[in-house]
């Protein structure tokens, strides 16, 4: 017989309303905290998304936070904006623009993230060891938030990139 890991629908508080993910956890082993793994999934089907976070935790022993996420708008901020050390609303500056479909986006997901190094303890995960993936669209949101993170002092989190499945 084969592990199935323990599933939960989780809800989050985003920049906008709640936002639901769904949480895998493995069973129990060795590691009693093992790493919490973020995926922001950007344009996966839902089955193969569940497919991949029920793979990602059993066979790397991880808990899995995946979140639906809207992708990315095709245009990023515009030309010559340079974004602050923040993903809220209104982040890329510019002559009184209105916030952007591109600045909503990267602040749910930040939201996510911060989220999620916020209740780690609580879901059973290592505080410490925050990873964070995503895969096409998703994994360009990745990128965009470990970037704002890092400029702003959070702890360091390691980018993962499902489709190519190596670390950043």
């Amino acid at each position: 017989m084969n592990p199935t890991p323990n599933t939960a629908a989780v809800q989050l508080r985003g920049p906008t309303g709640p936002i639901w993910a769904r949480l895998y956890s493995p069973p129990p082993g060795e590691d009693p905290q093992p790493p919490l793994l973020v995926v922001l999934s950007g344009d996966y089907e839902p089955e193969e998304l569940a497919r991949r976070c029920e793979q990602l935790c059993l066979r790397g022993r991880l808990v899995v936070l995946a979140c639906p996420t809207p992708p990315l708008p095709e245009t990023s901020p515009p030309t010559g904006t340079t974004p602050y050390a923040s993903a809220e609303p209104g982040a890329y500056q510019g002559a009184g623009d209105e916030p952007t479909a591109y600045d909503a986006v990267v602040a749910e997901a930040k939201a996510i993230v911060g989220w999620a190094a916020d209740h780690a303890g609580e879901l059973d995960a290592d505080p410490a060891r925050l990873l964070l993936a995503g895969s096409g669209t998703g994994a360009a949101l990745a990128a965009e938030v470990a970037r704002l993170a890092a400029a702003e002092g959070w702890p360091d989190l390691t980018l993962y990139d499902l489709l190519e499945g190596t670390p950043r």
